[in-house]
């Protein structure tokens, strides 16, 4: 019984961390972007140019290059779920990037490999985000899911990395883990 309340109690907050969307936005984002994506044969020098400058600005991480090529990477109405939030639309994601410069001291992307399919880039990084005012670095490997416009634009931004290493940072979170991995 305690171990079910522990488990609510656990997801409970872990939903509440990220209310930023539901599933059924997801859904909907990808179903839309499947149908408006270009096929990379397409353009493809046009997209393989846009994932790496993806990977360039990403791994750089600096607040005046997030400014000068984000306009150059999303198209008008791009989507971006990164686990935490859900964003729609050129603007909001510029201005939702740049925030982020408010949240954290630094952030780095390592970028271990690019893969594509027929729609889709695939980017695997190692991210490293150093909170403001101190604080234990957070590390997670994670891969980015893109689609693109006719244009090579990204117009559906995905992120797949483990939540959990961000919630684990949280005291209450942190030992109701530790509390039930010694009870499983």
């Amino acid at each position: 019984m305690k171990r079910k309340l522990l488990v609510a109690l656990l997801v409970t907050v872990a939903s509440n961390l990220q209310a930023g969307y539901e599933h059924k936005d997801l859904i909907l984002a990808y179903e839309t972007s499947e149908e408006k994506a270009a096929l990379i044969e397409q353009n493809e020098q046009g997209i393989k140019e846009t994932v790496n400058l993806f990977a360039n600005v990403f791994s750089r991480y600096q607040k005046s290059e997030m400014k000068k090529e984000l306009k150059n990477l999303y198209a008008e109405g791009a989507f971006i779920n990164d686990r935490i939030h859900t964003v729609t639309g050129l603007d909001a994601i510029v201005k939702y990037f740049l925030g982020t410069f408010n949240k954290m001291e630094s952030a780095t992307f390592k970028v271990l490999d690019k893969a594509y399919s027929r729609k889709d880039a695939y980017i695997r990084w190692e991210m490293i985000i150093a909170p403001k005012g101190g604080g234990e670095p957070i590390a997670a490997f994670g891969m980015s899911q893109l689609r693109f416009n006719e244009e090579g634009k990204i117009i559906y931004h995905q992120d797949h990395w483990d939540f959990s290493d961000i919630m684990l940072k949280v005291p209450l979170v942190k030992n109701l883990v530790k509390f039930i991995k010694s009870k499983a």
